[in-house]
Parts: structure tokens; C-alpha cells; sequence
């Protein structure tokens, strides 16, 4: 199998096997350990050619894994007329698998009993059950379900599991329905130590090309060595080198299934080496670099295969950015610890009582940890705030859809004063630290008693009302709102000095007393009544005088005034119409003149 294993396990595994039936094989849940536990089923799947049973069931956690294994499969049957059916939709599966004979078929274990509960899959010719990642699938809740679709399998079916790790659980569903088996450990770590550690780029199939067409630009090596262990995979390397215009010449350019003892400048593994021991054969001649192409499901055995010691490449100039990145944060806490002339008594207090629990360095780190999240989640949001385009701006209250709105500054109300101990530098530092938005792009502050009034421009003032709505300053809500009175209207003493505005905002302005003539006198003044009884006299000094705001100007009369003023004028006019008076002679006139 490649993995190092003995002669007593090899006979374990193999389809003739009497001694024991179930076999227990305990590494990470990767494409070398799905092959492993595949090939008893591959082989009685051979041998049982044209039945139209399966031979062999593989139980995946997921339908993506399902799908690799009967991939892997096929490459390991060589016989295309041979059919392996992956299960991925229940429906479906249900009409290809009485298509014709199958020798192996993949799926989850909720989608394959349900198969078996139709009667869809015929189980009397089933030789092999593959349980892989049997931690994983028991972690999803399938026990059930697994232990039902096992117990409908013929009692001398030979059962493969694969765990990565044990427990209680585990232990228990092997001890139920696989008694007895036999434990294999894949041997990845050899004796032999390696030349080099090599690094890793986490890729999938389709993007090793990519990936290693990014290791090529940034190292540009003068001699390379391709290391793909399948005729596939060889292909797939040649094809990547061509198209992005290098000549495989055999010479300073290679694509080898085994790595030659020639020194070079860069070895690239295709694909992950199936043991230690083909690694330690890959680096052998002693590469200056080396990178290996993984798939995510292959890192865990890799790093085993290293000792833990293999890192990810990094390009150069992320690199570099990463490690300036990391100088200028230490620069900064060093300037911090200078300048503050040490840490306050309500710091130290803070962080005292985590000491009987953590190490300083833990508490630190933690902090740290706080520190670059707030900072990406700025960054975050200012780049969102810059490519989102211009933001729609709330109407006010009572605009009409239609209507233009305002897109110069606006005034943002927010619901807190000076009586909760606000001032005027913490709405900046809330406008500035919690919206993103620069100190100098904010206008006009106005604190008073119960509330603050923040003048931005249209699209931090939309920004602002939604980032600031739910947030709390001083233990009281913001409740950031757009201000209704934003806009170009002048405001305050941009009036012309007439004072405070009106709560009226339409029809002609109201004169003041002092503006009016006086009102000429009819008759002079009136005292009071004989009788002393009635209302007083108009024009009386016992009748207390009306202040100026309480007088209305005509348009604030009553509707009903106002018409029966109109009715009465109108009959006035129709009566002077319809009378009939003699004319005046001249003679007259002129004598009067």
C-alpha cells in the first residue's frame, strides 16, 4: 500500500483474509487513506465482475467525499466497463443504479439507506463495507443511521473503518459492529531523516497550475524538477509548464515520477508524496528549495511527515509587509510604554485578578488579539464606505419621493447633551472612531442641554444615522437621526436678525405691531356704560390691551369668518348695483365749485 505497513497487516487486508473480517485503519481522513481502505473492495470487485450487485459500499460524510472516492476508485479499477456510481442525489442514483450491473457505489450513509429502504441497492453480493472518517460521520449525529444501514449487510461482509482520532463513542460503535478488528497504524514518519524541509501551498486539482506558475514568478529558479507520481498528474504538470511558455528539455527542466539524484535549483511535488520515505526520496539530492502542492485534506499528513516543522510559502513582498506590519506594531507599544510614564492604577487593577489564571505574555497576546480585530474591522469598513459609490441619503420626514433632495451638508441629531457629560470632543471621537469618517470631513458641532447636532456632508451624515443608531455614549443611546431642518435653508441669524424662525414655514410673513399704522380713531374715545352693565366701551381704558402675538393677521381668521365677511360684502355690491339713483346735474357741481 505504500504506507509501510507489515507483512501480518498486509495479510489483514487482503480480499482472502479468514482470520479476522474487520479492519480498523487510524490516520488523518486524506486521499492515501480513502485509497488504503478502498483496495479489499477493489479487488473482490474485479474478481465479481458482470454481477449486477455491488461488491463493495463506501460511506463518506459528505457527498463531496463520496464523489473523490469513486474518482479514486475508477482510477484504481483500470476497467471502465466496470461502473461506480456516486450517490449525490437519491432520485437519480435510483434510475442509473437499474441501468445495468455496478461493482461499487459511493454515497452518505442517509443517502444509501434510503437507496436500501426503496430496495434500490441489492446487498446479497456485498463483500466490502468502507466506513470512512467513521470520527466524523459519528460526530454528525449518524449513528443511527450508520448502525441500520450496516445491520441490512450479509453477516460475512468484510467492514473497513478509518478515525483519525479516539474516543468513548468511537470505541463503543467498534466494539457494537465491528468486534474484534484489527488496528493499523499507516507508518508515515520514517527512519530516514529529510535533506530539507520543504514548504506547502494549499491549492485543489484544478489550481495546482496557478500555483505553480505563482511559485515560478516569484522564484524564477534557473533548474526545476516537477515531482508527479501519477501518469495524470505528469500530464497535468506538462501542461501547466507549456502554457505559460517553458520547455520541458529533460535538462534544466524536468517532469519525473521519481525524483533523480541531479542537484537543482527547485523541486515542486505535484502532488502530496504518499510516505515519509517518498519524501525523503523526492529531497534526497538536496534542493535549494522546495514546495509541495497540497490539498486541504492532505496537510495533516504532511506536516506528520515533516515533524511539524513545514511552514506555508509566502511570496516575498507579502512576507515583507507581514514583517513590517509586525515592526511597527512592537514599535508602537514600545512608544506607548515610553510615553505614558507607565501603566494607571486602574489598568493594573483591571488586569490583576486574570494573573492567578494566565501568564502575563497569555494576557497580553489577548489583548493584541482585540487590538488587530477593531483594526481590520476599521479597515474593513472604510474600504466598504470608499467602493460602495454613493450612498442614498434618507428623505426627511414628509418629502415627497419626487420632490429634489438636498445633497450639500446635512445635520445629523444625536439624543444626547451636556446634562450626560458630553462634550464636544467625545462626539467628535464617536463620529470619527465609530463611522470611519476623518476629523476633517466633519463640520459644525452643536452641544446642548439634551441633545447635539453633528453638520456632515449628505453621505457621512447617511453613514453616521446608520452606524451610530444603536450605539450608546456615556450610557445613554445615540439614536442618530437625520435632522429634519437640514438643508440650504439659512437658519438662526441668517434671517435678517428677526429672531427665532416661526414654527409656520408658509404663507406671507406676519408684521409686527410696530410695523403696522396706527389705526386712525372713529369718534374718540368711549367711556363706560351709565349702567355700569355690558361689555366695556370699544376703545375704553378698562378693556386690557391685546398683545401683539395674539392678534391675528386676516389669513388666520376662521374659516367660517372669513366666508360670512365675503357673503356680506358681496350683497353690498349687489345692492349698489340694482339701485336706482338720478345722476347729479353739472350745474350743480359747478356751482358748488
Amino acid at each position: 500500500m505504500g504506507w509501510g505497513v507489515g507483512e501480518q497487516e498486509r495479510e489483514e487486508m487482503s480480499p482472502g483474509a479468514t482470520r479476522s473480517q474487520h479492519v480498523v485503519l487510524q490516520g488523518p481522513a486524506d486521499l492515501r487513506m480513502m485509497t488504503a481502505a478502498m483496495r479489499p473492495g477493489i479487488e473482490r470487485s474485479r474478481r465479481l465482475h458482470g454481477v449486477a450487485a455491488p461488491a463493495c459500499l463506501v460511506i463518506t460524510p459528505t457527498i463531496e467525499q463520496a464523489l473523490s472516492a469513486a474518482d479514486q476508485a475508477r482510477l484504481l479499477l483500470g476497467d471502465e466497463s466496470l461502473r461506480v456510481v456516486p450517490v449525490t442525489s437519491v432520485p437519480r442514483a435510483r434510475r442509473v443504479l437499474a441501468a445495468g450491473p455496478v461493482a461499487m457505489v459511493t454515497g452518505t450513509a442517509a443517502d444509501l439507506l434510503a437507496l436500501r429502504t426503496e430496495a434500490a441497492i441489492n446487498l446479497q453480493q456485498l463483500q466490502v463495507i468502507v466506513v470512512f472518517s467513521l470520527d466524523e460521520i459519528l460526530g454528525d449525529k449518524m449513528a443511527d443511521t450508520l448502525q441500520a444501514l450496516l445491520g441490512d449487510s450479509p453477516d460475512d461482509t468484510m467492514r473497513i473503518a478509518t478515525i483519525d482520532r479516539e474516543s468513548e463513542d468511537i470505541e463503543a460503535f467498534l466494539e457494537a459492529q465491528m468486534r474484534r478488528a484489527r488496528r493499523l497504524t499507516p507508518r508515515l514518519a520514517g527512519e530516514s531523516p529529510l535533506a530539507m524541509t520543504p514548504s506547502f501551498v494549499i491549492t485543489s486539482t484544478a489550481g495546482r497550475a496557478d500555483a505553480l506558475r505563482a511559485i515560478l514568478d516569484e522564484v524564477d529558479p534557473p533548474s526545476l524538477v516537477v515531482v508527479a507520481t501519477t501518469d495524470a498528474g505528469q500530464r497535468d504538470a506538462h501542461a501547466a509548464l507549456t502554457r505559460i511558455g517553458m520547455t520541458v528539455d529533460g535538462v534544466n527542466v524536468q517532469v519525473v515520477g521519481q525524483a533523480t539524484s541531479q542537484h537543482v535549483a527547485l523541486v515542486v511535488l505535484w502532488e502530496s508524496p504518499a510516505s515519509h520515505d517518498a519524501l525523503a526520496e523526492a529531497l534526497a539530492a538536496r534542493p535549494v528549495d522546495a514546495v509541495a502542492l497540497l490539498l486541504a485534506d492532505e496537510l495533516a499528513a504532511f506536516r506528520r511527515m515533516t515533524a511539524g516543522l513545514a511552514e506555508a510559502w509566502t511570496p516575498a513582498a507579502r512576507k515583507a509587509n507581514a514583517e513590517s506590519r509586525v515592526q511597527a506594531l512592537r514599535n508602537a507599544l514600545r512608544s506607548t510604554l515610553a510615553n505614558s510614564g507607565g501603566t494607571s492604577a486602574s489598568e493594573m487593577a483591571l488586569l490583576a485578578p486574570m494573573l492567578d489564571t494566565h501568564d502575563s505574555l497569555e494576557i497580553a497576546a489577548a489583548a493584541l488579539r482585540l487590538y488587530e480585530g477593531a483594526r481590520r474591522d476599521l479597515v474593513t469598513a472604510r474600504q466598504r464606505a470608499t467602493t460602495a459609490g454613493p450612498v442614498r441619503t434618507p428623505l426627511p420626514a414628509g418629502h415627497k419621493p419626487d420632490a429634489p433632495v438636498a445633497t450639500g451638508k446635512q445635520r445629523v441629531f444625536l439624543a444626547v447633551g451636556k446634562r450626560d457629560g458630553v462634550r464636544v470632543g467625545d462626539i467628535v471621537g464617536a463620529v470619527a472612531n465609530e463611522a470611519g469618517i476623518p476629523g476633517e470631513r466633519i463640520g459644525q458641532v452643536e452641544l446642548f442641554e439634551s441633545h447635539a447636532i453633528v453638520e456632515l456632508s449628505a453621505e457621512d451624515a447617511a453613514k453616521v444615522v446608520q452606524v451610530l443608531g444603536s450605539l450608546s455614549l456615556r450610557g445613554r443611546r445615540l439614536s442618530a437621526r437625520i435632522d429634519e431642518r437640514s438643508g440650504d435653508a439659512p437658519r438662526g441669524g441668517d434671517r435678517g436678525g428677526r429672531g427665532p424662525r416661526s414654527e409656520r414655514t408658509f404663507g406671507p410673513p406676519r408684521r409686527d405691531a410696530g410695523d403696522r399704522p396706527a389705526r386712525p380713531s372713529f369718534g374718540g374715545a368711549r367711556g363706560p356704560r351709565p349702567d355700569g352693565g355690558g361689555a366695556p366701551a370699544r376703545g375704553g381704558n378698562d378693556r386690557p390691551p391685546r398683545a401683539d402675538d395674539e392678534r391675528r393677521a386676516f389669513g388666520d381668521r376662521p374659516a367660517r369668518e372669513r366666508a360670512e365677511g365675503r357673503e356680506e360684502w358681496s350683497e353690498r355690491g349687489a345692492r349698489m348695483q340694482n339701485a336706482s339713483r338720478k345722476p347729479r346735474p353739472d350745474t350743480d357741481r359747478s356751482s358748488e365749485r
